[in-house]
């Protein structure tokens, strides 16, 4: 989905979008507060999908040559975007592309990788990304990494929180489906991790 999308999906759960039969604009006054508030709401819900169903990137780094004691990354320099590092796919790819999973490494801090110096070839760093964030100039055709999915959940959530001082029990319904839709992405992954299938059959918005 874009951000005009996602927008529009929201203001279909909380204003009509057509004033006599014409298509009311994300930018018209008379939705003006309620455009404004959904970049806050919005990437919370970024955040708490992602942590259902991460964003998976990786980073790459020559080890051209073997080095006493540890060599020290800071992921978060190499990836502005990282969040939290992926354990198990920390590999060397070597000059014959054979690769290997690094096990023997060491994760300070924030962002802080220890591997040992006597590595050389291709150091892969698998990581959770961060998702994009929005704002009020956010274009309309910006597009997103989070699961396409769990995008769909997004409209919920910015409706529960934008629409309750107009209507709070409408907004805690939103809220409560929001909820269950990550119930059913969590249980859904849960599924696809112990070897279940996964299809696609959902439409939310």
């Amino acid at each position: 989905m874009t951000w005009e999308e996602i927008q529009k999906a929201t203001l279909d759960k909380v204003f009509s979008r057509t004033n006599y039969g014409v298509e009311v604009s994300l930018d018209s006054a008379d939705v003006a507060d309620y455009v404004k508030a959904m970049p806050a709401a919005a990437n919370f819900a970024f955040i708490d999908l992602a942590e259902i169903m991460p964003i998976y990137k990786s980073v790459e780094q020559e080890l051209t040559e073997t080095v006493q004691g540890n060599r020290l990354f800071k992921v978060r320099e190499l990836a502005p975007d990282f969040m939290r590092l992926c354990p198990d796919r920390l590999t060397i790819t070597d000059e014959y592309n054979n690769f290997y999973r690094i096990n023997d490494y060491q994760f300070d801090g924030d962002d802080q990788l220890y591997v040992p110096g006597s590595y050389t070839g291709t150091l892969v760093i698998w990581y959770e990304a961060l998702p994009y964030q929005v704002n009020e100039s956010t274009p309309g055709d910006t597009t997103f990494d989070l699961n396409e999915e769990a995008q769909r959940a997004i409209p919920l959530y910015i409706a529960s929180q934008i629409f309750k001082e107009d209507d709070i029990s409408m907004a805690v319904q939103y809220l409560n489906e929001y909820e269950n839709c990550k119930a059913m992405l969590n249980s859904r992954v849960q599924n696809t991790q112990s070897g279940g299938g996964f299809t696609s059959v959902w439409g939310w918005v």
